[in-house]
């Protein structure tokens, strides 16, 4: 009910909440595991918060600092592990947490770009990852720390605004048009191979 929910806000939002760093991140970035627990951040802030299914703080990871900047959010529906890709200087790496805010793994990657968006596959072997402004779909490969061949080429006036990787290791990738009014959305839904199986438009 409304007044619920406005109860269970101002205990999220302190009075004199400081932007970035008390209650609930306001940014763009989340995920949710099979409890009901969420997790929430910005990628312009440090912290990433850890809630319950009934909205009581669990965690809050304030491992990312200016010097360990996270950039995307990511998540394994086989594992439910969240995935935190991350620079760390002239390397990028992955971090898996459970939904306690709890470390399980660490990859440090020789990726060079901007990690927009990530997510991983059953094993944890493959990461696919794309970066802002273009469509391409990466692969990484975890174990060897190599880059894979792309799985899908950049497709021209889109960009991938989300990835995720399903029980059967298929891949979901949201498209959003670069500039249109209105944009042009869709998914698609890709073989371990990178053949497209669906298209879901909207």
């Amino acid at each position: 009910d409304t007044s619920r929910t406005v109860r269970l806000y101002k205990q999220m939002v302190p009075p004199a909440a400081i932007r970035g760093t008390d209650g609930l991140p306001h940014g763009e970035r989340g995920v949710v595991w099979a409890n009901g627990s969420v997790a929430w951040g910005d990628d312009q802030y440090s912290f990433i918060k850890i809630y319950d299914k009934d909205l009581a703080l669990v965690s809050t990871i304030s491992t990312y600092t200016a010097a360990l900047s996270y950039e995307s959010l990511g998540f394994s529906r086989t594992m439910q592990r969240m995935y935190v890709a991350y620079d760390d200087g002239a390397t990028k790496s992955i971090d898996a947490w459970d939904s306690a805010g709890t470390l399980l793994d660490t990859w440090t990657t020789t990726i060079a770009f901007f990690i927009q968006h990530v997510a991983v596959n059953a094993d944890e072997s493959i990461l696919y990852y794309a970066h802002g402004g273009v469509s391409t779909i990466l692969r990484w490969d975890l174990v060897n720390d190599v880059a894979l061949a792309d799985l899908v080429a950049d497709t021209a006036g889109y960009e991938i605004a989300d990835i995720m990787v399903l029980e059967d290791d298929t891949i979901l990738a949201l498209y959003l048009q670069d500039a249109s009014t209105p944009r042009d959305v869709y998914v698609k839904h890709y073989s371990t191979a990178g053949a497209t199986l669906h298209t879901y438009s909207f």
